[in-house]
């Protein structure tokens, strides 16, 4: 599976450009503020629908135009599939092949990536919604139909906060679905975080040469062995406090996720090359589980790698993706950021002022 072709319309500084691509890796290259991190987005947003640098997309459509529209085709090996999708200030269009899909879930399922970039390391800082995001991105990987549960629980979230700032009665009736999603969602982030945690310490032991033990575990925001009753309990007995303050205090948005190296929270303990060394480790186990849950290699998405880490971690990213057998996208200023053997086929862009040219 790999991204053939892209185009793009009014995006950023990108007016009007087509790409084709190689199926291995392919590198943009060129001084800063030019548009190579604009095309990773790009590529990002045709894959998740969403951008790892704003949450509303509309903020992207090129200065003084009404719309943009980013449109790929992506090859599976018996055939092709093509994505699109057009936004304005008011709204979003999304297709594949054409028609509007089915379900997030057959459309996600097309072209998964994983991103890794400089906003990352606010996961090893303590950021907590993006660790839930990578979770949510992990079961998703196991389970296509997670997605559909995970909206279904945010639409439920969402319903139970405006009764709350209604003080309408339908409280108690929002919190017991609340509860029923909620309890969906949390047992596959758990499910997926047990399986994975392994895979997280053997490539961090790899990175670090075994020199921290890793945890990484979920502290969630009420006693999850009382199962989903559990969580009703706890969402009954919050009401007036959730009134007061007019939003939900329980459920898996409020869920913690603790990343320790030694015994110690990271955030609070740990160097900037831990918090590099631990992010990188889980985004390449976030890479293997999507091959051993799906038969799929996601495509790879590197911003700007060699800002992050060191000539050892760029040395160790470089033998992986040597024999990494997914498609790969590298934003970078130097062309030859990431070491490599040569073993793999390598197309290069030069970009300049939203051009992107290839070499």
């Amino acid at each position: 599976m790999f991204l053939e072709k892209i185009f793009f319309e009014n995006f950023r500084n990108i007016k009007d450009l087509g790409l084709k691509f190689s199926p291995s890796i392919n590198i943009f290259f060129g001084e800063n503020a030019q548009g190579k991190t604009n095309t990773l987005e790009g590529i990002n947003i045709i894959s998740t629908l969403g951008s790892f640098r704003t949450r509303k997309i509309k903020e992207s459509i090129r200065e003084g135009e009404k719309k943009a529209l980013l449109k790929g085709e992506v090859n599976d090996g018996y055939g092709e599939n093509t994505l699109s999708i057009s936004f304005s200030r008011d709204e979003k269009k999304v297709l594949c092949d054409g028609k509007q899909p089915a379900s997030a879930g057959s459309y996600l399922s097309v072209f998964p990536t994983v991103f890794f970039g400089p906003s990352d390391m606010e996961m090893a800082r303590g950021d907590q919604s993006l660790r839930r995001k990578y979770l949510d991105r992990a079961a998703f990987f196991e389970d296509r139909s997670y997605i559909e549960k995970l909206r279904r629980y945010k639409r439920t979230l969402l319903q139970r906060n405006e009764a709350l700032l209604k003080g309408v009665r339908e409280i108690e009736s929002w919190s017991e679905f609340l509860a029923a999603a909620g309890w969906e969602v949390a047992v596959k982030r758990m499910e997926s975080l047990s399986k994975l945690r392994e895979r997280i310490s053997s490539i961090h032991c790899e990175i670090s040469g075994g020199k921290e033990e890793v945890e990484i575990f979920c502290r969630p925001s009420w006693n999850m062995e009382e199962g989903p009753e559990g969580l009703k309990k706890a969402l009954l007995e919050s009401i007036e406090e959730d009134v007061k303050r007019g939003f939900t205090h329980h459920g898996p948005h409020r869920d913690k996720i603790k990343y320790k190296l030694g015994g110690r929270e990271i955030s609070e303990h740990g160097s900037q090359g831990q918090h590099r060394t631990l992010v990188l480790s889980m985004k390449l186990a976030l890479l293997l589980w999507s091959k051993e849950k799906n038969g799929v290699f996601p495509a790879f998405l590197l911003d700007d790698p060699g800002s992050e880490l060191d000539k050892k971690r760029l040395g160790f990213l470089g033998e992986f993706l040597d024999s990494y057998e997914g498609q790969v996208f590298i934003a970078s200023v130097e062309e030859n950021d990431i070491p490599s053997r040569g073993e793999r086929e390598k197309k290069s862009y030069f970009v300049k002022g939203g051009e992107i040219t290839a070499l």
